[in-house]
């Protein structure tokens, strides 16, 4: 069905509804963002501005004291000056006497001449306070609120009045250091507003104590902290681009520059790992092992030792050859069981009867006892041998008896027989403890020498004590190997690892000379052959392996590439240094992104590259049997 014109004109006008709603929405939207980031803004502006507001109240006193100094110092030059211009030179020359009219003269046209230099200065100096005052961060010029007046840490209420007196213009604004005592009570600012008042002077007030600026608002008088928050003061322009610059821009830009240039002078280290070409360094030296050596001697060629104590186990086994006697045949024996019941028990074959010894014989066959009868049946030992020959009447106890039976033997067992076989004997318990001996110690040598890789185990100067031995087979028990388990406490002398790599580092250092250093990671040590004992003195023979480097001038280096570039560093020390493969530089901390080596040279660390592991000395060499 087609759509006809007046459809159409609603469609199109219902789309126009759409499309203006659409960008109504839209509209606020951005209006919102737009305000949002407005006020974002704005409050990072303010943000900077009173950080750059306390940053000058911390500088303004140095400022100030700057000015007050050298305007003190142009009052005493003024007065020194001019009391020998005015009375001293002249009261000089009147002493001369007539004979000196001539000097008085001289002396005079001296004091004239000086007292001209007095007031160049005075002027000169005045500009320079003027000068610097006006370079006060946040300051405004004092034509702009009025003559500045300063209290001094020693004036009384009477010279701050004198000073408000002598201002060259009656609008006076007064500015109150913390120093200042005679202004911290309400009185003084009673007295100090009604002499201002009888005067017609207006005066401001400009004071870092709270305490001083509600005293001064109290009495009447308009009161800041700092001069800009005083009524008049104008924003400063910036010469040359003739438009008003706010201070929080100002705080942003010297904020941001000073930021960067802190943490590019500050911040940044840089770590640099060289490899320079090395020399190979081999020795072979005779050292002393002493227990009592506090540390490793280069000159005397001295190891010092300390002692080592464990406990180890081991489980010695040894042939028994020995005799014992076991069982060969069991014996066997009549048994009679006995219903002292009402009803008959079934004895089933397999009942066993023991003596008070424990002794054992079960029945071969089963049988039923009637209430009040005897019945007999066969029974063997349970185990082969001589000791199952036990006499009559002694088998009398039955495993899981029912009520009202009993047992007995009539008559003695017969037909139990032993025959030899190997077992313990005395031999064989000496000769496991002998060889316990042997196996202890070098297991404990084998267990210190693991804990102390690099070291050196002296194994003969282990001793071993047998603290605990616990035998599986007791002497003459029938066995074929004889087992027993030991325990002892093991004592050795031991050179530390850390002894043997310090002896080896110096010893190599010595040998490579002043002009040359070790390369870390590149020092080894391993014994040669066996330690050799004559009394109480250890003798050895160590093989000393490293590996030597030019000394390198690391504050030269430093300064060399000092503020380069990674990439112009590494050229430039390849180039010095003559290495074969690139430098390993790195610049920290890692989440500054600095791309340039630190513009302080103490703050650049040369380092060299480890030496590849050393190859292991041979088995068994970092232990002395």
């Amino acid at each position: 069905m087609a759509t006809s014109p007046a459809g159409w004109r609603n469609r199109a006008q219902g789309a126009q509804l759409a499309a203006q709603r659409a960008l109504s929405v839209g509209g606020a939207a951005l209006r919102t963002a737009s305000t949002k980031a407005t006020r974002g803004l704005s409050r990072a502006w303010q943000d900077a501005g009173s950080w750059w507001s306390r940053l000058i109240e911390g500088v303004r006193p140095l400022l100030v004291a700057t000015r007050v100094r050298l305007r003190d110092a142009t009052r005493l030059l003024r007065s020194d000056l001019g009391v020998i211009a005015g009375g001293r030179l002249g009261a000089a020359a009147s002493r001369l006497g007539p004979a000196g009219s001539a000097a008085d003269r001289g002396l005079r046209a001296g004091a004239r001449a000086g007292g001209a230099l007095s007031r160049r200065l005075g002027s000169d100096l005045a500009a320079a306070g003027r000068a610097l005052g006006a370079s006060i961060p946040g300051r405004r010029p004092r034509a702009d609120v009025g003559a500045r007046v300063t209290a001094e840490g020693g004036d009384d209420l009477a010279t701050i009045l004198g000073r408000i007196d002598a201002a060259e213009r009656p609008e006076v604004v007064l500015v109150v250091p913390r120093s200042v005592a005679a202004l911290r009570t309400p009185a003084a600012w009673v007295r100090l507003g009604a002499h201002v008042r009888r005067r017609g002077v207006s005066l401001m007030v400009v004071a870092s104590r709270h305490e001083v600026r509600d005293y001064a608002a109290q009495t009447g008088f308009v009161a800041a902290r700092t001069w800009g928050g005083l009524p008049g003061a104008r924003p400063r322009l910036i010469p040359g681009l003739g438009a008003t610059v706010w201070r929080p821009a100002l705080a942003m830009i010297a904020g941001a520059v000073v930021l960067v240039l802190g943490v590019g002078y500050v911040v940044p280290t840089a770590q640099i790992e060289v490899a320079p070409p090395a020399e190979p360094l081999e020795a072979t030296v005779e050292v002393r092992v002493n227990p009592l050596a506090p540390a490793a001697d280069v000159r005397s060629r001295t190891l010092p030792a300390t002692e080592v104590q464990r406990t180890v186990r081991a489980s010695i086994s040894v042939p028994t050859t020995g005799t014992a006697r076991v069982g060969d045949r069991p014996a066997g024996v009549r048994l009679e069981f006995k219903n002292g019941g009402t009803a008959p028990v079934e004895v089933p074959m397999g009942t066993i009867v023991r003596n008070d010894a424990r002794i054992g014989f079960s029945t071969v066959a089963p049988i039923l006892v009637e209430p009040g009868g005897i019945t007999d049946v066969d029974a063997i030992a349970l185990r082969p041998g001589t000791g199952g020959n036990v006499g009559p009447d002694s088998l009398t106890h039955i495993d899981d008896s029912p009520r009202g039976l009993s047992a007995r033997n009539a008559g003695p067992a017969r037909g139990g027989t032993d025959r030899p076989a190997p077992g313990v004997s005395q031999a064989d318990v000496d000769r496991a403890q002998q060889l316990a001996h042997g196996v202890l110690q070098k297991v404990a040598a084998r267990q210190i020498a693991s804990e102390h890789a690099g070291g050196l185990v002296v194994g003969e100067s282990m001793s071993i004590a047998v603290i605990a031995s616990e035998p599986l087979y007791q002497l003459d028990e029938a066995t074929e190997v004889f087992v027993a388990e030991y325990v002892a406490r093991a004592s050795v002398l031991v050179v530390p690892p850390e002894a043997m790599h310090a002896f080896a580092e110096r010893y190599l250092e010595a040998q490579a000379g002043s002009g040359r250093e070790i390369v870390p990671g590149a020092v080894s040590a391993h014994l040669l052959g066996e330690p050799s004992m004559d009394g109480g003195r250890i003798a050895a023979r160590v093989a000393l392996q490293g590996a030597s480097v030019a000394r390198l001038d690391r504050e030269g280096l430093a300064g060399l590439v000092a503020g380069e570039n990674a990439a112009d560093a590494q050229a430039a020390l390849r180039q010095r240094l003559k290495l074969t493969s690139a430098p390993q530089v790195t610049i920290g901390p890692a989440w500054l992104p600095w791309p340039w080596l630190p513009s302080r040279a103490s703050r650049i660390e040369f380092t060299l590259a480890p030496a590849a592991a050393p190859t292991p000395a041979a088995p068994g060499s970092a232990t002395a049997k």
